[in-house]
């Protein structure tokens, strides 16, 4: 966190530097975080899209895997976390919704989604924009703690938003299904909806 404070401050560092910045990997050394997930989201994760205003690939990882604030879209302005020159961005979120919420338009030119999903609970009232995402090329998207029962229902309809994805990773645990999912189910319910994947 002390480093914000170079970029907070009245300083020509604070002018210069962030415009020069394209590539930023943020690591996380410690396992533990005392701050809450709103705070990181807003204070943090916010700022430097705010204060890095040519940022072009943005990850936000830790030194221990699952041991760094996830992004949190809930009770946030839709505001927060906004950028239309970010194509590639490497992210831990709290719920599927912040995954529904980074991809309703705030991030225009993303071409690179990589995700991983700590909860799949989603009961907020938010409506976020479903439009189609025609920039993205690569998703990688991963559900390491947690089982769904929403693949029909979420999973299936956000794929369907990507009809010009090439390359596609999925690790999901489904539970509660009636029926197995084969071949022809991936081919008819997400291969067909894009015609330009080339790896799966």
């Amino acid at each position: 966190m002390t480093i914000l404070l170079y970029f907070k401050d009245k300083t020509p560092l604070r002018y210069i530097i962030p415009r020069q910045i394209t590539d930023l990997i943020l690591v996380f050394e410690n396992k533990s975080y005392k701050a809450s997930l709103k705070y990181y989201t807003i204070d943090l994760y916010g700022y430097i899209l705010k204060c890095f205003g040519n940022l072009k690939h943005l990850s936000i990882i830790g030194s221990y895997p699952h041991y760094y604030p996830s992004l949190v879209f809930s009770n946030i302005p839709l505001t927060t976390f906004f950028s239309s020159t970010l194509n590639k961005l490497c992210i831990r979120v709290r719920h599927f919704e912040d995954c529904l919420a980074l991809l309703d338009g705030r991030l225009k030119q993303l071409t690179t989604l990589i995700i991983f999903i700590e909860n799949m609970e989603y009961d907020s009232l938010n409506v976020y924009n479903m439009d189609d995402l025609p920039n993205l090329k690569c998703l990688s998207l991963t559900t390491p703690f947690c089982l769904t029962n929403t693949y029909d229902t979420q999973f299936l309809p956000l794929f369907h938003r990507m009809l010009n994805l090439e390359e596609l990773t999925l690790y999901i645990t489904i539970k509660n299904r009636t029926t197995f999912i084969d071949g022809t189910h991936i081919y008819n319910e997400i291969l067909v909806h894009m015609p330009r994947l080339h790896m799966f």
